[in-house]
Formats: C-alpha cells, sequence, structure tokens
C-alpha cells in the first residue's frame, strides 16, 4: 500500500498535536498532584508508585479498605477535574 505525501503529512501533524497535548497533560498532572495534601499525595505514592495493591495499603495505614477505594476515588476524579480545567484554560 502506497500513501500519498499529504496522507502521510497529515499523520505526522495529528501525532505531533497528539504528543504535545500528552506532555501538557503530564505537566498539568504534575502540578494538580502538588496542590493534594501530604496525606493523599501518600496514598497516591503507596499505590501507584510502589504498585501495591489497595488492600495492601489499607493495611500499611491501618484504614478500611472500602475507605481508601472511596478516597482513591475522589483523589481521581479530583485530579481529573483539575486537570481537565488547566487545559480548557490552555486553549482558551
Amino acid at each position: 500500500m502506497i500513501f500519498s505525501d499529504a496522507f502521510i503529512d497529515a499523520v505526522v501533524r495529528h501525532t505531533v498535536r497528539n504528543c504535545d497535548d500528552l506532555q501538557t497533560r503530564i505537566d498539568f498532572l504534575q502540578e494538580c498532584v502538588s496542590k493534594l495534601s501530604p496525606d493523599h499525595r501518600e496514598l497516591l505514592r503507596l499505590r501507584y508508585d510502589e504498585q501495591r495493591s489497595v488492600g495492601s495499603v489499607a493495611k500499611s495505614l491501618d484504614r478500611p479498605i472500602d475507605g481508601v477505594y472511596k478516597t482513591l476515588s475522589r483523589i481521581r476524579s479530583a485530579l481529573y477535574a483539575c486537570v481537565t480545567r488547566r487545559m480548557e484554560g490552555a486553549q482558551a
């Protein structure tokens, strides 16, 4: 299969634009995480940086597993909202 130069250029432009958006989202996510409370940052660190199960995190923090699930869900929702607001502001 042979593609036209115009098609290849369009794919390259689209890919570059998506990469830029991804890096922007990563930067905004880092900023949003830095605004979380120390307890919430620690919870994220244990769960994602250390790749521990929610049960393991709950046990190490001496918290109910359901509470850890709910807290993580709220943190993820807050981070999503924060990044979305920042992206909308950047595009304005």
